[in-house]
């Protein structure tokens, strides 16, 4: 592998790129690279084009891989802005920011731009309950409205505080405004009644190289959403019964369908895995009632189609 930095190139003038793609395989897409995050780019798409050359770039990064008959087989190249982030984040700040009623002002739509992603900080574990409590309503809400039709939560925990991860999915680009002003006072409502001491907005960095290209990321995203909700349901809960953990393994067989094993391959897979004595302590314990799983699964291994919760997750997305 090889890297170049060139820096002081005149983005107007890419007649030296032009003259490198006679000996490199171009793909379509690219990162933009701020800070530690890169939003992915869509060559073909003028609108992402144009938001790129308005950017303050000051590098232009190219990677080449092992050549393949005589030809290099990967070309990528990312562009790079200055270290000086638009919402520059420090865990250990004292003060709270509020949004400025300007976020997104200069909102472009771009490859990865359709979704809205930020993170609420220093949130106490005693009010964490509470706050995914107001998120699930929050949620439920937006998609109601049908401003948003995907959402992503992930909770972490930073040093002793938790922290909230959260992406929305605009549903239409002409409601972004709408969109907009509602979460800014979502946040103010959360920042005001101490569900927690900060937030940053973040670009989405979209892993096309973890998913498995482009084609499948859409998958990934689609069923992470599923989960993020399901996760959410369960988490509103004060005890979880039987059906509760029901929709759990649901969930893991969507993930097994899609990667394309199947119900026999999962049961020598079972089978290889787990002792009778790991079934007995763990499976066992949580269902008791051992007919009610039989009965509740048996679909998987006879008709597909009569899986109705996720049916139009496996209708759109078949292994």
């Amino acid at each position: 592998e090889e890297k170049w930095i060139l820096s002081d190139v005149d983005k107007k003038d890419m007649s030296t790129i032009s003259q490198w793609k006679k000996f490199f395989d171009v793909p379509s897409l690219l990162y933009f690279h701020k800070d530690d995050e890169r939003l992915l780019i869509d060559l073909k798409n003028s609108l992402d084009v144009q938001w790129i050359l308005k950017q303050n770039v000051d590098k232009l990064h190219f990677t080449r891989f092992d050549k393949i008959d005589g030809k290099n087989c990967e070309f990528i190249f990312g562009f790079e802005n200055p270290r000086n982030s638009v919402y520059p984040h420090s865990v250990s700040e004292k003060t709270v920011r509020r949004i400025e009623n300007d976020f997104y002002k200069d909102y472009v739509k771009t490859f990865s731009s359709d979704w809205i992603y930020f993170k609420l900080y220093g949130i106490n574990s005693s009010t964490m309950p509470e706050l995914r409590e107001n998120l699930l309503i929050f949620t439920d809400e937006l998609l109601a409205e049908k401003l948003v039709s995907d959402f992503h939560f992930v909770n972490y925990n930073d040093g002793g505080d938790g922290s909230i991860r959260l992406r929305f999915k605009i549903m239409n680009e002409d409601d972004f405004e709408r969109l907009r002003y509602r979460i800014i006072h979502w946040i103010d409502f959360l920042l005001n009644h101490y569900f927690c001491k900060d937030v940053s907005f973040n670009l989405y960095e979209r892993e096309v190289e973890r998913y498995g290209g482009i084609g499948f990321l859409t998958v990934c995203e689609r069923i992470f959403s599923i989960d993020s909700y399901l996760v959410l349901k369960l988490f509103s809960k004060k005890v979880l019964k039987v059906d509760d953990y029901l929709s759990v393994l649901h969930s893991i067989f969507i993930y097994i369908r899609l990667l394309g094993i199947s119900p026999k391959q999962l049961l020598k897979l079972m089978k290889d895995t787990f002792t009778q004595n790991i079934y007995r302590k763990s499976f066992k314990k949580v269902f008791p009632n051992n007919a009610k799983v039989i009965k509740e699964f048996k679909q998987y291994f006879e008709d597909q189609s009569k899986f109705d919760i996720f049916n139009e997750v496996f209708k759109s997305f078949s292994p």
